[in-house]
């Protein structure tokens, strides 16, 4: 099973969090470690975001820049497939 993940934390800014509150690991330095959260819950998050940005996690966009995910299991895992889900919202300019 999955043990844990490391992100940076989720952005805040224009009145809207995309920070994930439900982590249950550190954070330091802006990076989340060590936890669980919404990137694992297996919630799905609606397309209603005006009504539930906070189900989102999200990250400014840097020039350039990336995230790195990492994903921590207790044994070595094959995946056939992995599913990301993402929202595109020009009302919350989250793309």
């Amino acid at each position: 099973p999955l043990q844990s993940y490391s992100a940076p934390a989720g952005s805040a800014g224009d009145g809207i969090s995309f920070t994930d509150s439900s982590y249950d690991g550190t954070l330091s330095n802006h990076v989340a470690s060590g936890g669980l959260g919404r990137l694992s819950d297996g919630v799905i998050g609606e397309d209603t975001e005006d009504l539930y940005p906070h189900r989102w996690v999200g990250w400014r966009k840097q020039s350039g820049g990336h995230i790195n995910i990492l994903f921590t299991f207790s044994e070595p895992r094959n995946f056939t497939s992995i599913h990301i889900h993402t929202l595109f919202s020009n009302k919350l300019n989250a793309q």
